[in-house]
């Protein structure tokens, strides 16, 4: 089993989450937002708050599997 941090970056501060997660070593996949909430159709899931969300993205990370991809560099930001 593999363990890492999944997030959709859709907020004002989830890009500065997400390049503090990776300047510490830690693994964190972005995922892709449309294909997150196509997922959460697919189970008829069509309500939307922060505590479905997370748990949306807890069972589309379990279930999908999605690879780690390296961000790009401070330069390219």
């Amino acid at each position: 089993m593999h363990k890492y941090i999944v997030v959709e970056v859709t907020g004002r501060y989830a890009s500065a989450f997400v390049f503090a997660c990776d300047k510490a070593g830690l693994p964190i996949v972005v995922a892709d937002p449309a294909k997150v909430r196509h997922f959460a159709r697919a189970l008829g899931v069509l309500a939307k708050s922060d505590k479905i969300d997370a748990k949306l993205i807890a069972k589309y990370a379990a279930n999908m599997k999605p690879e780690i991809r390296p961000l790009p560099d401070v330069k390219s930001r």
